[in-house]
């Protein structure tokens, strides 16, 4: 239940901060999403809000697994998966590519992309324009390396989170417990090895008592 809490929570902030960031900067402040009918499916995420929160919540679907995947008494660590890792550094390049350019790969994905480069969607049978009114989705290259910072920063805070906090708070307490049997054992013992000291008294000086009256 912590593990999951702390990369919810881990999670949500990551986004916060990335709308947070979004709405400092100055280019953003006359291109805010004001559309008062959402009933059309397709212009609802031709703005700067979804393509900052597809950015942040997608990856996220990634570092979540990576810090869920680092193994513990039982299990081998992701790093040893060659298939994970190769989807982890796959979808890492091509995330952060999309991110970062402004070509067909990313306006296949309505990022960075405005109408003088849009593309045919996967599942439509020809391009259709920006639904904005300022027609682009393109967002400046600085602020392409914040979104950037702000993926990669939710990674390893994920990571930290499930290895050192989680993980190690688990390898703490295991140790404590089992220092604990292993002293209630030691303590079983020595009380067994006592009380077979002290019959095997009583059985000699029985004994010898026998002896002696013979």
């Amino acid at each position: 239940m912590l593990s999951y809490l702390g990369i919810l929570l881990i999670n949500f902030l990551a986004m916060v901060v990335g709308l947070v960031a979004l709405n400092r900067q100055s280019w953003y402040s006359c291109r805010k999403w004001v559309l008062d009918d959402i009933s059309y499916v397709l212009v609802l995420g031709d703005n700067y809000e979804s393509t900052v929160i597809w950015l942040i919540t997608g990856y996220q679907y990634l570092s979540s697994a990576a810090a869920y995947n680092f193994g513990f008494t039982h299990r081998a660590p992701w790093w040893s998966n060659y298939q994970l890792v190769l989807f982890f550094v796959s979808f890492t390049v091509l995330h952060y590519y999309v991110t970062l350019s402004e070509d067909n790969v990313s306006c296949l994905f309505r990022i960075n992309c405005g109408n003088e480069n849009v593309v045919r969607p996967v599942i439509g049978s020809e391009p259709y324009p920006i639904n904005n009114h300022w027609n682009t989705t393109v967002m400046p290259y600085p602020f392409r390396w914040v979104m950037v910072g702000i993926m990669t920063a939710n990674t390893f805070l994920n990571m930290a989170w499930e290895y050192y906090f989680v993980n190690g708070l688990q390898k703490k307490l295991g140790t404590k417990r089992r220092a604990k049997r292993d002293s209630r054992n030691s303590a079983k013992i020595q009380d067994h090895l006592s009380v077979t000291a002290f019959e095997n008294e009583i059985s000699t000086a029985f004994s010898g008592e026998g002896d002696d009256a013979v």
